[in-house]
């Protein structure tokens, strides 16, 4: 059961970073922060949601709030119901720390 469970979680990961790089192609930055503003307000935002509204951020000039973003998600503790999500935008957002500081 546990097998099933982790390959169902990994599908909807498979298909919220689709979603989001669909959003973050988008030709109007502005569009794509309004919807991942919205995805990130809408409860407890996960870890990806975060670091594709830290993208997007930084790519639309915001870049202190952007970096603030980056910072929390890669000082996070994984969640035990989403470990290997987690630890994989925790690695995504110390690389972008890196590549924007």
């Amino acid at each position: 059961m546990r097998m099933v469970v982790d390959i169902c979680c990994w599908g909807l990961s498979i298909i919220n970073h689709l979603i989001f790089l669909f959003l973050l192609s988008w030709p109007n930055n502005k569009e794509a922060l309004k919807f991942l503003e919205k995805a990130v307000n809408t409860g407890e935002a996960t870890a990806v949601q975060r670091v594709y509204l830290a993208q997007a951020l930084y790519k639309g000039e915001k870049k202190v709030r952007a970096l603030t973003l980056l910072n929390e998600v890669a000082n996070m503790v994984p969640d035990k119901n989403d470990t290997l999500s987690d630890w994989e935008q925790i690695k995504k957002a110390r690389s972008l720390l890196k590549d924007y500081k």
